[in-house]
């Protein structure tokens, strides 16, 4: 999907600007807010999207219609959004902020999957090696898969690291009928 490039700059630069406090989800159920209030309030979309009032009345609509229920972060998106004049843009952008937390969330998410149940220490010291790696804030999802044989697979975002005995022998069968 092609994105509009003032979208992305503006929604790249709030992400920036909201990341450095925020978590990648709370980013997202930001916009998703922002989202809904503009569908469940018409007035103020239809206010958002005038061309009669000045971006100082804009804003000043926006904080008396819904200024008590609006985060900070919230509030500095909508009130930058019309400052740069691209409210018809709004639902782009926060569009494009909750791909662009999906892709944040899908880097920063390691799944570990074993063939047993893993001991505490095991898992801490897989989570430190992705650490040691460069990826920081990351979430860990456990899961137990028998066909494994033994071993680990590690996914971080769509790397895998297969260490797994069923990993290694598909790779041997795939190495053998190759040469075969």
């Amino acid at each position: 999907m092609r994105i509009e490039k003032g979208v992305r700059q503006i929604a790249d630069a709030f992400y920036a600007v909201a990341a450095r406090e925020l978590a990648p989800a709370a980013i997202g159920e930001l916009a998703r807010e922002l989202s809904a209030l503009l569908m469940r309030v018409p007035s103020l979309r239809k206010a958002l999207y005038s061309d009669r009032l000045d971006p100082a009345a804009k804003k000043d609509l926006v904080e008396r219609a819904v200024g008590a229920k609006l985060s900070p972060y919230a509030a500095g998106l909508l009130f930058y959004v019309i400052d740069q004049g691209v409210e018809r843009k709004l639902f782009k952008i926060l569009a494009y902020l909750e791909r662009r937390v999906e892709q944040e969330e899908a880097r920063s998410t390691v799944e570990v999957v074993s063939a047993f149940p893993l001991e505490e220490r095991e898992l801490e010291a897989i989570l430190e090696a992705v650490v040691r790696a460069g990826d920081r804030g990351i979430r860990v999802r456990q899961q137990v898969d028998e066909n494994l044989i033994a071993g680990v697979v590690v996914k971080v975002g769509d790397r895998v690291y297969d260490g797994s005995v069923r990993g290694r022998l598909e790779r041997f069968r795939k190495a053998v009928s190759e040469r075969l």
